[in-house]
C-alpha cells in the first residue's frame, strides 16, 4: 500500500518540503486506517466527506497546506516542540503559551472527542500531529530551528538536518517490509512519544556536524530506525482513533 501512496504523492513532495513530508503523513494515516475498528473507520469516512479531501491519507496532509493561511497561521507552532540543549527530557513546561505539538495534540483529541461527527479539522490535526511528534527533529532545539539551520549534504545536494529527516530518511524506508503491531498494544502517552524523539535527536546532534556529507550507509541505518518509528506512529494513531470513536 505504501508504495502506491508514495508514487501518488512523490511529485508533491519534491515541489515543497513539509513537516514530515506529505507522503509519510499519507503513509501513516493510510496504514492506521487499515487498523481501525469498523466503527472507527465509518466515523473517519464520514468526517472525510465533510472536508475537501478524498481520503483520510490526504486529509492528514491538510494541516501543512493551510499553516501559512492567515486564519491558520497560529497553528505553525503546533507541529513541534523545542527544549534547551541541556534538557534531559521533554516536559509540558517546555510548551509555550501559544502552543506546541503536545498541547495541540491534546486539544485536538479533546475537540474530536467532543464532536466526533462533525469536527473533520480536529481529525486532520490528530492524524498529522501524531506523525509529527514521532519525527525526531520536531522535538529539538530552538537555536537552529529544529535542524533547519544545520546544513548537510546528501547525494551531492545541499539540505539541512530537518529536511533530511522530514523527507530523505523516510524515503530510505521504501524497500523495508512493514510489520505493524495491532492497535491498542501501546500504553505510552504523547509525552512519552516526545521523549523517545528527543533521545534520537540527541543522538543525531552527537554524530552529525554542520556541512557533513551523509553517506548511503548512514542513510540505510537511519532508514531502519525510521521504519520502526513510522510503524509506531501508525499503530499509536490507530489506537487513539479507536478509543475516540469507541463511544
Amino acid at each position: 500500500m505504501y508504495r502506491a501512496i508514495l508514487s501518488l504523492f512523490l511529485v508533491i513532495a519534491c515541489q515543497q518540503v513539509q513537516a514530515f513530508g506529505f507522503p509519510t503523513h499519507a503513509r501513516v494515516c493510510a496504514n492506521a486506517y487499515e487498523l481501525l475498528t469498523p466503527v472507527a473507520r465509518q466515523s473517519v469516512d464520514r468526517l472525510v466527506t465533510l472536508s475537501s479531501e478524498k481520503s483520510f491519507a490526504q486529509l492528514c496532509g491538510w494541516p501543512d497546506q493551510i499553516r501559512r493561511n492567515d486564519d491558520f497561521r497560529h497553528t505553525g507552532r503546533w507541529h513541534y516542540i523545542n527544549v534547551p540543549r541541556t534538557a534531559d527530557q521533554v516536559t509540558e513546561a517546555h510548551c509555550p503559551e501559544d502552543g506546541c505539538v503536545l498541547s495541540a495534540l491534546s486539544d485536538m483529541q479533546a475537540r474530536l472527542s467532543s464532536a466526533p461527527q462533525v469536527d473533520w479539522q480536529a481529525l486532520a490535526f490528530v492524524g498529522h500531529l501524531v506523525a509529527d511528534i514521532h519525527q525526531p527533529l520536531h522535538v529539538s532545539y530552538a537555536d537552529d530551528r529544529g535542524g533547519n539551520d544545520t546544513r548537510v549534504r546528501y547525494q551531492g545536494d545541499r539540505t539541512n538536518l530537518h529536511a533530511l529527516w522530514d523527507r530523505d530518511v523516510p524515503m530510505a524506508t521504501a524497500d523495508i517490509r512493514e510489520t505493524m503491531a495491532p492497535a491498542g498494544s501501546d500504553t505510552l502517552t504523547a509525552l512519552d512519544w516526545a521523549n523517545e524523539s528527543l533521545q534520537k535527536t540527541q543522538q543525531i546532534y552527537q554524530y552529525y556536524r554542520r556541512g557533513q556529507t551523509i553517506t548511503d550507509d548512514q542513510m540505510k541505518n537511519e532508514g531502519r530506525w525510521m521504519q520502526a518509528r513510522i510503524e509506531q506512529a501508525t499503530t499509536r494513531l490507530a489506537d487513539v482513533l479507536n478509543r475516540i470513536f469507541a463511544d
